[in-house]
């Protein structure tokens, strides 16, 4: 509406100017009347160009009108004659064929350059060509609709919406478009694979006029809005930002391999793309807000030193992320709540970065504001250099400082530990983890679940691995730490050693193993594991192995499956088939069983046993344990025999007396049948009739 302009004196005057004007615009065929050539109806709009456009019936009903008259396919001609003269076809107004529910196919002519707003929104076309000159696909305009496929090959601007909702649109093609309105492809749920071409001007505001139209759209922003199959996505070189939600609930992408062109990607750009593991960043300087929450990233994520800005929330909720690694040096910005409820991080590694960009500065872990709010405590964080940090009460827990030092380091039984560099801890403590997570159960619109980590509590440090079970002394149990710590009194710790080589007759066992006990008061080393056993029938828990001033050694690189490799003692005998290991990382059952693991079990009888870890087992190589592996898995496979110690004061409860030979089965601790004739076998504790026998 023209706004008014002019005083009540001349309001007259004006609209006699306006109506002529109005006058003077129109054709003399009546520029805005539809007429009807043939099945299809039109409207002029130039009467200088001769150029009309298809247009909807002149009708109270116009959807009814054209399901009664137009048949399943429809061409539309290049020109038409009206009033004697000879019309070109440039454009399908806006809702022409809104919701006709009889149409299918749609042939154009080359001379097309405009489909409007909303021109088959809701139809069930299938099938339409998109000329070469076209220039401007409307909001909405296909909406909705059966379209199975979209070539595009013009410099075509797609409006916002344009393709939205299309359920069946399984084959794109925009090699020249020159923008991608919003969620112009959003919902397009058969969609599987789309290449972007940097003509689109991603991220950029992207303006076009034409004879019909003006208009202006951000280009990308949520253009693919919940393609839940997309799964294939190419980002043509010379594109430089991933737009804003550009590729957000996109479930399906797993690997983005983006070209050295892209330097920013948008707010929320991947977000909630739950499959999405990897993404090359070799030259993106910007990690906008959101980019990649509630992705699906495993393992240690390395950001590199191209990279200048990360966002807030912009690694929030990936629940498989286990490190996280940024080389940035200086000028380096850092927002709030990037590693919220990431539950499983192990580590944060800033240490390179020089005087960064924080919000604030001083460290808690508590709610979700902060640059480590959400954070789980046992998660270690190498600081920044350059900047002064303070901590809120009670927080200074796992946190590297610059110098290389920690004021306590929490080791939680029941997660797991990485440490890529090497720092001192002025104390450290032996926990339990104790948190409370819920993986909230939420869903995409079609009603495809998944999960969303929240740490809701965190008491680890109060908590601590209890032995109160074992105080009697008769099973023992593993441990593996990532500092020394002197024995405590009343706990004795074993070591593992090949006793004897050779072959028991009758049997495939060709090695026998015993666990020797170390002196009480002894130092237990770094990353060993030991066996352990209560000798003074206290209850004890974890807390008995803190430590003060102690080193804290880097993992190292060597690993297996992404899991830090297991080490243990060096061999003691030549030719060793089988070691004593462990890890501050768990092995998951499947790495597991690939290298032939041994767990310390106890049976339904309440004795210490030692058994393989198998398809479907439960229970695991925990962190923070000791276990049996060949010390070379590629060796053929051999049975071994444990054996234990026989010490004066008795590992065990055990009956001395010596079993009738002939009569009973014999079995190891490790629950393998070795016979009946307990002199043939060396010396040891065997279970004969649900009793240990010291031989």
């Amino acid at each position: 509406m023209m706004k008014q302009l002019f005083s009540f004196k001349t309001k007259c005057l004006k609209t006699w100017l306006v109506a002529v004007s109005l006058l003077m615009a129109l054709p003399m065929a009546g520029q805005n009347a539809n007429f009807k050539v043939g099945d299809l109806w039109y409207q002029v709009i130039d009467e200088t160009s001769h150029t009309v456009t298809v247009t909807s019936p002149q009708d109270p009903d116009q959807t009814e009108a054209y399901n009664n008259t137009l048949s399943a396919a429809v061409t539309i001609p290049q020109s038409i004659t009206y009033s004697d003269q000879s019309w070109t076809v440039t454009e399908i107004k806006q809702a022409a064929f809104f919701r006709v529910t009889s149409i299918k196919e749609v042939t154009l002519p080359a001379t097309i350059g405009v489909i409007e707003q909303t021109a088959f929104y809701g139809s069930t076309l299938e099938t339409i060509n998109f000329p070469e000159a076209l220039l401007y696909i409307g909001v909405s305009a296909f909406e909705g609709s059966k379209l199975k496929k979209a070539n595009i090959p013009g410099e075509t601007f797609i409006a916002s919406t344009a393709f939205k909702s299309c359920a069946e649109l399984n084959e794109v093609t925009i090699p020249k478009v020159t923008c991608l309105g919003v969620q112009c492809f959003a919902y397009c749920t058969n969609l599987t694979s789309i290449t972007v071409p940097a003509s689109a001007r991603l991220q950029e505001q992207v303006s076009l006029t034409t004879v019909s139209n003006s208009t202006s759209e951000q280009s990308g922003v949520n253009a693919f809005l919940s393609c839940y199959d997309l799964s294939s996505v190419t980002i043509e070189d010379g594109v430089k930002s991933i737009a804003d939600g550009m590729f957000s609930y996109c479930r399906s992408i797993k690997t983005m391999d983006l070209p050295t062109s892209v330097e920013y990607i948008g707010i929320g750009g991947f977000s909630t793309c739950r499959s999405l593991e990897s993404i090359s960043m070799s030259t993106i300087t910007t990690i906008a807000s959101s980019a990649f929450a509630l992705c699906g990233f495993k393992g240690d994520l390395v950001i590199p030193a191209n990279v200048k800005k990360i966002g807030e929330y912009a690694f929030a909720y990936n629940d498989g992320l286990t490190g996280f690694t940024w080389k940035g040096e200086t000028g380096c910005t850092l927002g709030a709540g990037n590693f919220s409820d990431c539950v499983n991080l192990e580590f944060i590694d800033l240490h390179t970065l020089d005087n960064p960009t924080i919000g604030n500065t001083e460290l808690t872990r508590k709610g979700g504001g902060g640059v480590f709010g959400g954070l789980a405590t046992h998660t270690v964080v190498y600081l920044p250099t350059g900047t002064a940090f303070t901590f809120a009460e009670g927080e200074d827990v796992n946190f590297v400082k610059a110098d290389n030092t920690c004021t306590l380091l929490s080791i939680q039984d029941g997660t797991d530990y990485e440490f890529p560099n090497a720092f001192r801890a002025t104390k450290a403590v032996y926990n339990k983890y104790s948190a409370t997570v819920s993986n909230n159960d939420l869903s995409y619109e079609d009603g495809h679940q998944f999960q969303c980590p929240t740490l809701d509590s965190d008491n680890s440090l109060s908590a601590y691995r209890d032995f109160s079970g074992i105080s009697t002394g008769k099973n023992c149990f593993t441990m593996l730490l990532p500092y020394k710590v002197k024995l405590r009194d009343g706990i004795r710790a074993y070591k593992l050693n090949l006793k004897n080589k050779g072959t028991i007759p009758g049997t495939n066992y060709t090695e026998y193993y015993l666990f020797t006990s170390i002196s009480d008061g002894s130092t237990l080393d770094a990353n060993k594991p030991y066996l352990l056993r209560i000798t003074d029938g206290n209850i004890h828990n974890s807390s008995v192995f803190t430590a003060e001033n102690v080193d804290i050694a880097a993992s190292g690189t060597d690993k297996v499956d992404n899991t830090i490799k297991p080490t243990g003692f060096a061999a003691t005998t030549e030719g060793q088939s089988f070691n004593f290991v462990g890890s501050t990382e768990r092995l998951n059952n499947a790495t597991a069983v690939q290298l032939d693991t041994w767990l310390l079990n106890t049976d339904n009888a309440g004795y210490d046993v030692w058994r393989p870890v198998t398809d479907g087992t439960e229970a695991t190589a925990a962190p923070f344990r000791g276990y049996i592996q060949p010390m070379n898995k590629a060796a053929a496979a051999k049975r071994f025999i444990i054996l234990t110690d026989n010490e004066t004061t008795g590992i065990d409860n055990l009956e001395q007396s010596k079993a009738q030979n002939g009569t009973q089965r014999i079995y190891t601790l490790d629950g393998q049948y070795v016979g009946t004739n307990l002199d043939t076998l060396p010396s040891g504790i065997y279970v004969i009739k649900g009793k240990k026998i010291v031989k």
